[in-house]
């Protein structure tokens, strides 16, 4: 069974952010984040709060390993959690160019788009569980 540090480090890997911008997103510092990893520093209830919040993880995996990593969200949730993380201007050059192009494009081919990501996403699916 994998210990509390192992499961950051895991979900460090899981966001796919530098331990530095993890970091940032629950207000610690990155040497701190990679000490935590490493197994060499305990861990506050409110770092843990702090990341379950940040990330979508289960309190009760972090804690503990049992169930799953991340919380299942509603869309609507999900939809409101992406929101907030661009309007907290932490946007990539491709996602404003996406949001650029879908403001301008007339809702009738919003239906091809939605159906183009849908196939975009079951591939990224696919080559994802291919690497596991």
């Amino acid at each position: 069974m994998s210990t509390i540090n192992q499961r950051i480090a895991q979900v460090v890997e899981h966001s796919g952010l530098t331990k530095t911008a993890f970091a940032e997103r629950i207000g610690v510092s990155a040497s701190f984040v990679s000490l935590i990893c490493k197994g060499g520093s305990n861990v506050s209830d409110r770092t843990l709060n702090d990341i379950c919040r940040e990330f979508s993880v289960d309190p009760l995996w972090l804690r503990t390993g049992e169930g799953e990593m991340i919380r299942p969200m509603s869309r609507e949730l999900q939809i409101h959690a992406y929101l907030t993380e661009l309007m907290g201007g932490s946007r990539t050059a491709a996602e404003e160019a996406f949001i650029s192009t879908m403001a301008r494009l007339p809702s009738q081919f919003w239906p091809m788009v939605e159906q183009a990501l849908d196939t975009l996403l079951e591939e990224y699916s696919k080559s994802k569980k291919d690497k596991e």
